[in-house]
């Protein structure tokens, strides 16, 4: 399931990266969206998701060497997940043309409480395993 959504994530984000060049409206460039700060529309807030979209790709890339890395390599880079849903919601926040619809923002809502929940999980699962 794990890394049936991690594919699902790149290929949704990958469909996000082609529709926004074939857009008309703004008419992004490949350096655009592959590049933080080049973009003239909203500069910032399309760094955040580029950065995201990096660290996604760092993420999964790392996740197929698993084997061939050390572990620990491997869970710092993971760990770095939390970091790319925080940029990732903070771009559809600043950049996306529905921010301001109500569903959005409780679809939003509910799932950053599911991330801090399972983060929440995760930090008291692994002070019991200290102990």
């Amino acid at each position: 399931m794990h890394r049936y959504l991690s594919a699902l994530a790149i290929g949704a984000t990958a469909v996000h990266v082609v529709a926004l060049l074939a857009d008309s409206y703004i008419q992004f460039r490949i350096i655009d969206v592959l590049l933080p700060m080049a973009s003239s529309w909203r500069p910032g807030a399309l760094a955040w998701g580029i950065v995201a979209l990096y660290l996604l790709l760092i993420v999964e890339i790392t996740s197929l060497l698993d084997d061939r890395l050390p572990r620990r390599v491997w869970w710092t880079i993971h760990i770095t997940s939390f970091a790319l849903f925080t940029f990732g919601t903070i771009h559809g926040l600043q950049a996306g043309t529905d921010a301001s619809n109500a569903l959005v923002r409780i679809a939003m809502i509910v799932g950053i409480a599911e991330v801090v929940f399972v983060l929440g999980v995760r930090v008291v699962y692994r002070r019991r395993a200290w102990r």
